[in-house]
Order: C-alpha cells, then structure tokens, then sequence
C-alpha cells in the first residue's frame, strides 16, 4: 500500500527536480518560516504532519486527500495546482515513468495512480484514452 510519503516523494519528484529543498523553499515563501533540512526529512519519511504542513503543502499545490489518504487528483484546486498541473504534460510524463524505478521507493500502485491521473488530465477521461500503434 502506498504510503503518505510516497505520495510526498512522487509530488516532489514532479514537480520540484526530486529536490525536497526546492519544495521547502516554496512552502517558507508561503509561510514566512525557515524549514530545517531535518524537518522536510521527517515528512518525506513518513512522520505524521500537523495541520500546519498540510495547509502549507496544499498552499504549495498538493491536493490534501491525495497527500493524506490517496484520494483523488494529486494537484491541488488552487493557483499552486492548477499551475503544476499545466506543467504535468506528456513532455515530464517519461520522468513520471522512471519514477517506478526499482530505488525510487515509490509502490507500482503510485506510479499506476499517477499515470491515471496523466491519462485524466490529458484526455479527460480513461473512456477516452485509446492506444494507437
């Protein structure tokens, strides 16, 4: 089963060049405070977050039961999201794939739900998507 930090990995991964500090500055731009390198480390590592984190990473454009429970889209409905996820396009989707490596850490479930998410975006629907030779 796909874990909260797997989850927070795979955003990362995405969406800031599989640097955690590049998505520490973005949430101490939002937040007025310096996040210590051993606090993003304690969050990508699966310790519970406060609501404080989870309001600033959905401020950063992570979708909060995405993060929390794997439900849903893995953006946010906000500005954040909305602007990530304009860039989650077929150019970044072969990253998306080497993400299934086997040391990435990230469940075959994870990957399987973001290429759904890819599919979604792309073509509005899985009914939709047709594979062409």
């Amino acid at each position: 089963m796909e874990s909260r930090s797997d989850r927070l990995k795979l955003f990362v991964k995405i969406c800031f060049e599989k640097n955690s500090m590049k998505l520490a500055k973005v949430l101490e731009s939002i937040s007025g405070n310096k996040l210590s390198r051993q606090n993003m480390s304690h969050y990508m590592n699966n310790e519970k977050p406060s609501t404080q984190v989870v309001s600033l990473l959905y401020a950063a454009g992570l979708n909060a039961n995405y993060y929390l429970f794997g439900i849903g889209d893995m953006f946010a409905e906000n500005d954040a999201g909305r602007r990530l996820k304009s860039k989650f396009s077929e150019s970044n989707f072969d990253e998306l794939a080497m993400a299934s490596s086997a040391d990435s850490g990230i469940s075959k479930y994870g990957i399987i739900a973001a290429i759904k998410e890819w599919i979604i975006f792309n073509f509005g629907a899985l009914e939709n998507f047709a594979l062409t030779q």
